[in-house]
């Protein structure tokens, strides 16, 4: 039979286990990814047999986090504990800019994967490098990405240095629209990466990159 210190010790304990239960369900991650579900196959006529190899993209210190990053108008950050990346924003931008490249142009990224070589390689590899210089989502105020990056042929045939600068207005402030803000200013980059390796590809023939966009090296 249980002496009542005993039961007191008991209530205590089954205390502290709500107690950390409740708490755990108060602090529940969520998670968020920027792919996006491509239709298959290709929206433009596809490059040949080439590929890409696009290495991981470079991030402002303060974006290369977990949590989810916005501002506001003051320009305060606001760092949100509760609301991650299910990968690392690196590699969600590295993965969106992929589906991007291959939906668009049909070139498969081959980055720590062998790309064929001998009879069968009768196309190039391209190496992107991208480094995000600036990436802001301010919900009720806009969104601004400034980004750089190189389309360099693995065989140095090819070489160019590209900059785009994203902007928009971000009316809602709710956390779904500025998730989507972050998506749209990701696939917007990685149609202009799309659009540099097809130029680059096709070889001045066609004109090169647009002045101003992407220069040679």
């Amino acid at each position: 039979m249980s002496t009542p210190t005993q039961r007191a010790v008991v209530l205590f304990i089954l205390g502290m286990v709500m107690s950390a239960v409740g708490c755990a369900r108060a602090t529940q991650e969520r998670f968020y990814t920027l792919s996006d579900s491509m239709p298959d196959g290709t929206e433009d006529a596809p490059i040949g047999n080439n590929f890409v190899e696009i290495l991981p993209v470079s991030l402002p210190e303060l974006l290369d986090r977990p949590q989810v990053v916005l501002y506001d108008e003051a320009g305060r950050v606001h760092i949100l504990e509760e609301d991650r990346w299910a990968a690392t924003l690196k590699s969600e931008i590295r993965q969106s800019i992929g589906e991007q490249v291959r939906h668009r142009l049909g070139m498969i990224d081959v980055y720590h994967t062998p790309a064929p070589h001998g009879e069968s390689a009768k196309g190039k590899t391209y190496r992107i490098i991208v480094s995000i210089e600036s990436f802001k989502v301010a919900p009720g105020h806009g969104t601004m990405m400034q980004a750089v990056w190189a389309v360099r042929s693995i065989d140095g045939s090819a070489d160019v240095v590209c900059r785009s600068a994203y902007r928009t207005e971000l009316d809602d402030r709710s956390l779904s629209h500025a998730i989507l803000a972050y998506r749209k200013a990701v696939d917007a980059l990685g149609t202009h990466i799309a659009h540099s390796i097809r130029k680059t590809a096709q070889g001045p023939r066609d004109g090169g990159a647009e002045q101003g966009e992407c220069v040679p090296r």
